[in-house]
């Protein structure tokens, strides 16, 4: 069910103290913003806030996914996604979040061994 993931997505931040959308490691001082202008995947995907988001996910879809196997059958199932990104001008003020985001999805599926693809439209 989208609400439950939602508010359990929301009562994660409350707990953790972060969000997506404001993640305070991103928030450089002047002279550090200017010696890095991008954040590499790297080092976005080994900042301690983000480290944090994809664990809290990778944990709460582990525990879905054994009872989905134990409720449902005891069939394997294999999960893919195909990830849309909206790369209109109208979300360029979005960036930075989407690509928070996209970086925890990433990290997510990549250690829940579940393939994964990336498009871009707009």
């Amino acid at each position: 069910d989208k609400s439950k993931l939602y508010e359990r997505k929301k009562q994660a931040e409350r707990n953790l103290g972060l969000s997506v959308e404001a993640v305070g490691e991103f928030q450089a001082d002047k002279g550090q913003q200017e010696r890095l202008k991008e954040w590499t995947y790297t080092r976005v995907a080994n900042t301690h806030s983000i480290v944090k988001y994809v664990q809290i996910t990778v944990d709460q879809c582990q525990q879905e996914i054994i009872n989905l196997h134990t409720q449902r059958s005891q069939r394997l199932h294999r999960f893919e996604w195909l990830i849309a990104i909206d790369n209109s001008t109208s979300m360029r003020i979005h960036k930075n979040p989407v690509y928070q985001l996209l970086t925890v999805l990433m990290e997510s599926f990549r250690k829940l061994e579940c393939r994964f693809a990336v498009c871009r439209f707009g």
